[in-house]
Parts: C-alpha cells; structure tokens; sequence
C-alpha cells in the first residue's frame, strides 16, 4: 500500500491577477488543481537548488550558499 504524505501546512500567497489567471490556465491544462501545481513548481525548484532531497532518503546535498569552489562539481 502506498503510504500518504500528511499535509498541513497552509500558505497564503498574494498574487497579480493576471498571474493568477495564467497559474489557474496551466493547472486545468496539466489536469492538477492550482495548490497541487504550486506545490510540484515549489518543490521542483527546491530540489534543483539543494533545499531538498531529489530522492527520498538522499542527502539534501549543498545548497546554493554553501557552494565552495572545492564543492562544486
């Protein structure tokens, strides 16, 4: 059985109109709810940048912060 994240946390976002329009356009293109879209650009961008895991149970690895020139490969 596939074990279910438990999500509670809430975020209020306040947004141009036509931003808005556009993020609801690409929602019902990509057949997601808006929070569900958010939610997958948020943390599609997290993990490029190091700020999570890209795998489970994978180090968060360096964020962009602590890059060093001997860490940066």
């Amino acid at each position: 059985m596939v074990e279910q994240l438990r999500k509670t946390g809430t975020f209020t976002l306040l947004i141009d109109p036509a931003l808005k329009e556009a993020v609801e356009e690409a929602a019902a293109h990509d057949h997601r709810s808006v929070t569900s879209l958010v939610e997958k650009l948020l943390t599609d961008y997290l993990r490029r940048s190091g700020y999570i895991p890209r795998y489970p149970g994978q180090d968060e690895g360096i964020r962009p912060q602590d890059l060093t020139s001997d860490n940066d490969g």
